[in-house]
């Protein structure tokens, strides 16, 4: 390095994950399981089901947290508990996403084609209400190859299962 220049840091993974508010115990099985399942390139919709209130959600955080060197283009957690309709995921994530539409092409065409070359984990939080929106889900697994999606739901989709595993109560 000469003189003067600025030594470059590394650049942490993007994301917008939110700072835990308590210390994460325990779950270290489940945890595990989560990142191998993570890291095959075989694997991936991984759903997490169950009753609300058993910590899906932070296990996915947690898990998303954990692994975020795995995601070269972010870790992002989308939150869609407050939205109604399946029609509006798209908006949904791409806010999540900081993706702008723009021109007249349609909305998901745009957030299809930017996720196309993106190496990403996406959150999905509570989709059991917007469960008739899988086929958008499905759709960017088959055009976005480099994207994850970790999904947390109180209804069944499709999982990658291994040794039988479910999310556990506690």
């Amino acid at each position: 390095m000469l003189s003067g220049e600025v030594p470059q840091l590394p650049q942490a993974t993007p994301n917008n994950l939110p700072a835990p508010v308590t210390r994460f115990i325990g779950r270290e099985e489940e945890l595990a399981e989560l990142a191998t399942l993570l890291q095959d390139p075989q694997c991936r919709l991984i759903t997490i089901v169950g009753p609300g209130g058993i910590g899906k959600t932070r296990l996915a955080l947690e898990a998303g947290a954990r692994n975020l060197e795995r995601f070269l283009d972010g870790v992002y957690f989308v939150a869609l508990a407050p939205i109604g309709s399946p029609e509006f995921i798209v908006s949904t994530v791409a806010q999540a996403l900081q993706f702008s539409f723009f021109g007249q092409r349609a909305p998901k065409d745009q957030l299809l084609e930017y996720l196309k070359e993106k190496h990403m984990l996406l959150l999905l939080d509570n989709f059991e209400h917007l469960i008739k929106g899988g086929e958008l889900l499905s759709e960017l697994l088959q055009s976005a190859s480099g994207v994850k999606l970790l999904v947390t739901s109180r209804e069944l989709m499709r999982r990658c299962k291994r040794r039988g595993w479910k999310p556990s109560k506690g």
